[in-house]
């Protein structure tokens, strides 16, 4: 029996309403590719330079004037006594910003990004032989990298004038991901590179197979032994500032001090040169040299700067920047100048009105901090004439108690409009108690949040001062806390969320907060115990970041890393103790973590665009580096075969834009179907290979209940788009299966057919 419309197969592959959806495009204009007249393809970006061709991929990193070329080759892939050599050298393909060299059952493939590429392996079926699968890629280039064991972990390999480039942690998944496992890379130190995938995950796997490791330039921003790197984010030019000491002795007893700052693009690549924007001299013994700076983006009078804090002859000075190009604006000004400042300066703003300051002060012959200070700074006038609000004491103890460690953090959304509007803060510091006698040492983090308005200066407390709830365990060493704001998505100004973390014994630890009140008990970040992690958190689109250390954080450390961890806006911990960098010369003392995210801009307007990218600022024994990576991507493929239409269609799934955790641009796509038809894009979050009943040769690749299905029509050339925006709230490890159904009534039993599968699965890159 023919159905006389497609209801049948419809529930077949729905059982969901339809909805329609508008068709968004989206490109990527910074990134260039283009075929070359000898078949090559090339493609570059700011931050580097590529060319696809027979002989080999050759990447170069254009972060300094002598890049860092890399060379790779596919050479074979083996299994015991079998082996797939390519010796025929395909030309390569392209699709889109995917390029591919196609080797049998073999598919080399480069996804082409701002930041690099991803390079993977797609391995169509189980390779004969027995054992462990492994990849053989031949090196070459000006860049070299030390000979290695077989290890999960990222290669990097660096040019002789220090600029570099990683080939990251290689990670293998099967089709929809039911299966998952970190590869092992191994180098010989002479050129050639080997990925090896465990023999029980090839074994076990669901083909296809994906081996995927990340390929991409490492940021050098100075080559001098800098300390204590800053880093904020211009959020009108997309751009960044980054800040840090450099220090020498100067004979035999002084020591001179230099802070300077280097402008950054979106992308990593420098602006102009480092600038010098303060210099100081003093006895080595004296420890007032210039130390501690903290950043954060402000607009000033006469355009927008970076505000650089720090400490100088043990007070705390401010110094205005240009955004453009980190020249300084006016002269330095004092912040405090009572007692003895210090306790790690901090500074926070929404990016228009007041900027925040904090610190800690002593007394006298005190060795310890007694004070938290917060202090607002503000330019009504011209951007050279200051004008700082009073002094507010946050917290205030006698001994045995001491403060340090301040952190603030404050929202992008004001509270009513105009000069009178508010903008919300909240800070955290450290309070403790020393062993003594008859006393055991405590640790509690304590907080408070205020508003502050823009003028004349003003000041309220909104939530304490006061210890947070996991301060009562008497004897707990809670350390080191450092914030981040969340200003959220719906345009409710009433609402500023905050993400705490901190330390308990090397255990990092989050927790949530609002304007008034914690939301919800601690969570457990990572479990350590680490010597000396340090983590630093900030808000993204979709998840807060945050990055710690592992090595014991000092000049003798053999050792020391840098993990990254994701969390979810409700705490969940998504992911943790993900490499960020594993270096023998890390100086862990500092790791400080900025976000990329249009998010965050001083409107109440939701943006057209988010992104969900990182930067951090590693600290190096002889250099400062930054690696600018992804939180959460979005990996597509394609699987499955079509089945044939009345005119010997096969109807092809496909995408486009980008693909990550709140993504507005992402579009799938259907090709080759029958013309002005109606078409049904379904997705599931499983994955199977079920026959349709009516439909000869039609198989369903998603699950019997489909979570959600979307309505549109095919065009006179037989093409239909529907966009699928992507929840911010997508879990790492969390996949989905679409497919299209094309309506032909009449055509078969069914009334229709399908396009092939297409695969979306969200992790880290």
């Amino acid at each position: 029996m023919r159905y006389p419309h497609p209801i049948p197969l419809l529930m077949f592959l729905t059982g969901t309403a339809l909805t329609a959806q508008q068709v968004v495009s989206d490109s990527a204009p910074s990134v260039v590719i283009a075929r070359h007249a000898d078949g090559a393809i090339a493609a570059c970006s700011p931050r580097f330079s590529a060319r696809f061709d027979t002989e080999a991929v050759t990447i170069a990193a254009l972060a300094t004037e002598a890049p860092a070329v890399l060379g790779l080759r596919y050479v074979a892939a083996t299994r015991g006594t079998f082996a797939a050599a390519d010796d025929r050298q395909p030309p390569p393909q392209r699709d889109g910003h995917r390029i591919e060299f196609v080797r049998g059952d073999i598919v080399e493939r480069y996804e082409v990004t701002e930041s690099g590429f991803e390079q993977s392996f797609t391995i169509a079926s189980r390779p004969a032989g027995a054992g462990d699968l492994v990849l053989t890629i031949a090196t070459s280039g000006n860049v070299r990298a030390a000979a290695r064991d077989a290890a999960h972990g990222e290669l990097t390999f660096t040019a002789a004038n220090g600029s570099a480039i990683r080939y990251g942690a290689a990670i293998a998944f099967d089709r929809g991901r039911t299966h998952r496992v970190d590869v092992l890379t191994e180098y010989d130190g002479a050129g050639e590179l080997r990925l090896r995938v465990p023999a029980d995950f090839v074994d076990r796997a669901r083909y296809p197979i994906v081996v995927d490791p990340a390929v991409g330039p490492v940021l050098t921003v100075a080559e001098t032994t800098g300390a204590s790197p800053a880093i904020s984010r211009d959020t009108e030019r997309d751009q960044y500032c980054v800040t840090w000491v450099e220090a020498e002795t100067v004979g035999a007893e002084d020591i001179q001090s230099k802070l300077l700052v280097q402008m950054f693009r979106d992308d990593g690549t420098a602006i102009g040169s480092s600038v010098v924007i303060d210099s100081y001299t003093t006895a080595v013994s004296n420890l007032g040299w210039l130390r501690l700076p903290a950043i954060a983006y402000c607009k000033a009078v006469d355009g927008d700067a970076h505000l650089v804090v720090y400490m100088r002859d043990n007070r705390v000075y401010g110094q205005l920047v240009r955004a453009t190009t980190g020249a300084a604006i006016g002269t330095r000004f004092l912040i405090s100048g009572v007692g003895f400042a210090g306790g790690y300066p901090a500074v926070s703003g929404p990016g228009i009105g007041p900027m925040m300051v904090a610190w800690c002060r002593r007394f006298g012959n005190e060795e310890q901090y007694r004070q938290v200070i917060v202090r607002s700074v503000h330019w009504p006038e011209s951007p050279t004439s200051p004008v700082l609000g009073p002094e507010q004491v946050l917290d205030a103890v006698v001994p045995p108690m001491h403060v340090i460690n301040p952190t603030l953090a404050s929202s992008s959304i004001q509270i009513g409009a105009g000069p009178q509007g508010w903008h919300r803060n909240r800070a955290f510091w450290q309070r403790f108690r020393s062993q003594g006698e008859s006393e055991t040492a405590d640790y509690d983090i304590h907080t408070a949040s205020f508003e502050m308005r823009t003028s004349p200066p003003a000041f309220a407390f909104l939530d304490g001062p006061r210890a947070t709830l996991d301060a009562a365990q008497v004897g707990v060493e809670d350390e080191r806390p450092h914030v981040t704001c969340r200003a959220p998505q719906h345009l409710d100004p009433e609402i500023h969320e905050y993400y705490v973390v901190w330390t308990i014994f090397g255990r990092i630890l989050g927790q949530r907060f609002d304007s008034y009140r914690e939301l919800g008990p601690p969570r457990t970040i990572d479990f350590g115990p680490f010597p000396n992690p340090r983590p630093r958190v900030a808000a993204g689109s979709s998840e807060f970041t945050v990055v710690y250390n592992d090595g014991e954080g000092s000049a003798s450390s053999s050792s020391a890393s840098v993990y990254g961890a994701r969390v979810l806006f409700d705490g969940t911990v998504a992911i943790r103790r993900r490499p960020i960098l594993a270096s023998s010369s890390f100086n862990p003392f500092a790791a400080v973590l900025t976000e990329i995210d249009l998010s965050q801009r001083p409107i109440l307007d939701a943006p057209a665009q988010l992104d969900n990218r990182s930067l951090v600022t590693l600290c190096l024994w002889g250099s400062i580096t930054m690696r600018l990576f992804d939180n959460v991507g979005g990996e597509v493929g394609t699987y499955g075969t079509a089945c044939p239409g009345p005119a010997a269609e096969l109807p092809a799934i496909g995408s486009s834009g980008p693909m990550y955790p709140g993504s507005t641009s992402f579009v799938v796509t259907l090709d080759d179907a029958p013309p002005n038809a109606v078409a049904v894009l379904v997705m599931d979050d499983s994955f199977a290979s079920t026959p349709i009943p009516g439909a000869p040769g039609c198989w369903s690749y998603t699950g019997a209940k489909p979570i959600e299905s979307f309505f549109t029509m095919t065009d006179a050339a037989g093409s239909a788009a529907v966009a699928l925006p992507i929840p911010h709230d997508m879990p790492h490890g969390s996949g989905r299966s679409l497919q299209w159904l094309v309506m032909t009534p009449g055509f078969n039993d069914a009334g229709g057919i399908v396009s092939n599968g297409l695969e979306l699965y969200f992790s880290h890159f």
